[in-house]
């Protein structure tokens, strides 16, 4: 005999085999248990204070992009100043999206405010800009929760620190 032959003579005796007995009922059905979503997850607490630093960051960008539409000789000073906001505000924006809005997270908005007309009036406002940044980000590392927030706000503050030492300095250069 042949092995085609041999399965051939297993092959409808194994179709007979199943696990219930032909004169077996089908199970009982069960209703389906309901279906529950989890609750949403509860918000960051953290994010108000996140949401104020990206607001900071903001104005920041807006004052630095007045000063050089006023002194556009100083472009090459102050461009490095504007790249660092903009990093800060990309990782700011990473944490809590680009959306963010300070009036909704419970927080007062800074009013829009305009670069003085003088050169030396322009860089002042810059660097009392960077000193309340500074006081603002160590107010939030005292508010934030969230270690890697804490983190991130504690670099944010740092170089902020030091871009009031550098405008110091360009300031005395001038």
């Amino acid at each position: 005999m042949t092995v085609l032959g041999l399965s051939g003579l297993a092959g409808p005796g194994l179709a007979g085999c199943t696990t219930s007995s032909p004169d077996a009922t089908p199970a009982t059905k069960r209703p389906a248990a309901p279906v529950t979503t989890p609750p949403p997850p509860p918000p960051d607490p953290d994010l108000p204070v996140l949401s104020a630093a990206v607001e900071s960051e903001r104005h920041l960008l807006s004052l630095y992009t007045a000063a050089l539409e006023r002194l556009p000789d100083l472009r090459d000073d102050l461009e490095e100043f504007v790249r660092r906001h903009e990093e800060h505000l990309a990782a700011l924006t990473a944490l809590v999206g680009p959306e963010v809005d300070a009036t909704a997270a419970g927080l007062a908005t800074t009013a829009p405010s305009t670069t003085p007309p003088s050169r030396s009036e322009t860089l002042a406002a810059l660097v009392a800009a960077e000193k309340a940044a500074v006081t603002d980000r160590d107010k939030d590392l005292r508010a934030v929760q969230g270690a890697d927030h804490a983190r991130l706000l504690a670099v944010i503050g740092a170089c902020e620190a030091t871009h009031v030492v550098a405008l110091d300095e360009l300031v005395e250069k001038l």
